[in-house]
């Protein structure tokens, strides 16, 4: 257990694909709550392959991903570039973030057929708050910011109108840009 505690040693480094949630805790700027956070992302959608899938992990972002990118490997293959995964059962939410959108959810009219760019790409104005949620950086209450900011200033005309959503920085903004639309 005292090998835990310590920090990490200049050259060594930790498999994010496999790593329990104490030895996560043990890179820069990790504490035990990401770390677990980590752990239960990894078990809910599988490995993250790279630095690109560790950064769908709330909590993560560019400043974070750069201060463990010489600290950490992956060894488990099915990360954010490879094919989608399957959610484990009973977990509405992953299933609900990886399911194909709808015409209804990509704005389109009906009949007409969505780019591959659009149909990969949430709907930022039919949302709902748990599809918002599974984007990366996005969490509960960035995602009811959103729907909430949404209901009370109308439709977003831009994904760039998301900085205007409290808690949305420009890092969050440019997180999401390429998951998300505006139709």
């Amino acid at each position: 257990m005292l090998a835990l505690a310590r920090p990490l040693g200049p050259d060594e480094r930790i498999d994010a694909d496999r790593a329990t949630a104490p030895e996560l805790a043990r890179l820069p700027r990790v504490g035990m709550a990401l770390a677990k956070r980590m752990v239960a992302y990894r078990e809910a959608h599988g490995g993250f392959g790279g630095l690109p899938g560790l950064d769908r992990v709330p909590g993560v972002g560019p400043g974070l991903l750069e201060a463990l990118s010489a600290h950490v490997s992956f060894s488990g293959g099915s990360g954010a570039d490879d094919a989608t995964p399957e959610p484990p059962p009973g977990d509405a939410r992953a299933a609900a973030a990886l399911a194909p959108l709808s015409a209804t959810t990509t704005g389109l009219l009906p009949g007409t057929e969505a780019s591959p760019a659009q149909a990969s790409r949430l709907n930022l104005n039919s949302a709902n708050a748990a599809a918002l949620d599974a984007l990366p950086g996005i969490g509960p209450a960035r995602a009811a910011s959103i729907v909430q900011y949404r209901a009370q200033h109308g439709p977003f005309q831009s994904v760039d109108d998301l900085g205007r959503v409290p808690g949305m920085g420009a890092a969050a903004v440019a997180r999401v840009r390429e998951h998300v639309a505006v139709p």
